[in-house]
């Protein structure tokens, strides 16, 4: 790890290869009485984060001193700031999320200094662009908040979805009311919330054609049932050649999750035996994806499911540059 800056590219990977093998370690130096699993302890790592769990306090203090020995010869040490026992009833943070046992439940939340970071960081974006373009507001915000949405999708964030809606509204609210200080209050909303639907007071562009109107979305289109994210099975490599089944099926499964927030883009990718009608390569390579109209809109086509596909959207955009040139030699 010597000389890899934090949160370099590789840094990740090399964090992962130098923890490699504490799992073994903890099994080997501390055998289960019960013999029911190998391990006594239970071990989670991500990049160079990692919890050790156990039923017992005076193991876990028992192997501090072992983890130490074993990361020094790797030129590695632990953080006495983020070192700790707790009990799993009063809780811990781990990677932004907040793991704690209430009544016998374990319940995984957003954790709480992360999500007010979250806020922070929005005002002081929307303080600074006072006088940007109310669609170039939306379409931050929508970018911004759609990932960090997604991340927490899959633990017991419902309340906290709700709870960041309702400051994202003050904020915009006041960053309106900057913009016009000396408009009235039923003016500002005229101009800048709406009632789309059977949603009120949306922070959305006024247009006559709500096909591609600028609207903010909000956190509750992310709100849905608790849907636990499901490991994958022994050490199942995506490199084996003879899993590619399983990676395509798991593919498809978290790619069904990150359509849920548009029902649109997974009916069409569910339709197109996700692949791309392009190139006929996989929906699924992690590549952006575009939706395509068959029929110009601007030809009378609309924005029916009969008329759309789903597109990489390198292919989308080479598509229509060869249309284009076909036009222009046609001519």
């Amino acid at each position: 790890m010597e000389g890899t800056p934090q949160g370099a590219i590789c840094s990740s990977l090399l964090a992962n290869v130098a923890l490699d093998g504490l799992a073994d370690l903890l099994a080997s130096r501390f055998p289960n009485p019960h013999r029911r699993t190998r391990s006594y302890f239970g071990y989670v790592r991500y990049a160079d984060d990692f919890v050790v769990t156990s039923p017992d306090r005076g193991r876990l203090e028992a192997a501090i001193p072992v983890i130490q020995e074993w990361l020094a010869e790797r030129g590695l040490e632990l953080s006495e700031e983020k070192t700790r026992i707790v009990h799993i009833d009063d809780g811990f943070n781990f990677l932004g999320f907040h793991l704690r046992r209430y009544k016998g439940t374990l319940l995984i939340k957003p954790q709480k200094e992360k999500v007010l970071a979250k806020l922070t960081q929005i005002r002081a974006w929307l303080r600074m662009h006072i006088h940007t373009k109310q669609e170039e507001v939306i379409a931050h915000l929508n970018q911004t908040l759609r990932g960090w949405s997604l991340y927490y999708r899959h633990v017991a964030s419902s309340k906290v979805y709700v709870y960041v809606d309702h400051r994202l509204f003050r904020m915009l609210w006041t960053w309106a009311r900057r913009r016009h200080p000396h408009k009235p209050a039923k003016w500002i909303k005229a101009k800048y919330f709406h009632t789309i639907g059977t949603r009120k007071w949306v922070f959305a562009v006024k247009t006559k054609d709500r096909r591609g109107q600028p609207i903010m979305r909000s956190l509750a289109e992310t709100r849905r049932a608790i849907r636990r994210h499901v490991l994958v099975v022994g050490k199942n490599s995506p490199l084996d050649p003879a899993l590619r089944d399983y990676w395509h099926k798991r593919a498809r499964w978290r790619a069904q999750l990150r359509y849920d927030a548009n029902p649109v883009k997974r009916s069409l990718a569910a339709r197109q035996n996700w692949r791309c009608p392009i190139c006929h390569a996989s929906l699924l390579n992690e590549e952006l994806l575009d939706l395509h109209h068959r029929q110009a809109v601007a030809r009378g086509g609309t924005d029916e499911l009969h008329n759309l596909d789903l597109r990489h959207e390198a292919c989308h955009y080479n598509a229509h540059g060869e249309a284009s040139n076909h036009s222009m030699r046609s001519a």
